[in-house]
């Protein structure tokens, strides 16, 4: 990590990978941990091809924005596709899941939240 003046860059290389279903993964980039009081969030996914995750509902907002690929999520009222040059935003107490069918979905996502937030996870019925 690099700093001026109160500026950091933090690489994918500098933080660990949460190890997703599938081989996919996320990591945390912008966070309490590599930032000096930031008000947000930030990370990138990839989610392979084939891949659900788990229901999750976060305690704040997230929004996410996909970069490569193509992919959905799982809402309780039905199913939302995704296409890279999308964004979405998920309020804060939604339970969404995050899925591919035949192609990989890179993603960078942000919270409302300095670290990522309290979430509640369930499996998909």
């Amino acid at each position: 990590m690099a700093g001026v003046t109160g500026v950091r860059v933090i690489g994918e290389r500098d933080v660990n990978a949460v190890d997703l279903p599938g081989g996919s993964w996320s990591r945390i980039l912008v966070s309490e941990a590599t930032a000096v009081n930031p008000a947000l969030t930030m990370g990138r996914s990839l989610f392979t091809a084939g891949t659900v995750t788990d229901s999750m509902c976060h305690e704040a907002d997230e929004v996410a924005l996909v970069i490569d690929g193509a992919g959905f999520l799982l809402l309780d009222g039905g199913r939302v596709d995704l296409i890279a040059g999308q964004a979405c935003h998920i309020p804060a107490g939604v339970w969404h899941a995050v899925g591919t069918d035949e192609t990989d979905m890179a993603m960078v996502f942000g919270f409302s939240s300095p670290s990522y937030p309290p979430t509640e996870f369930r499996p998909i019925p």
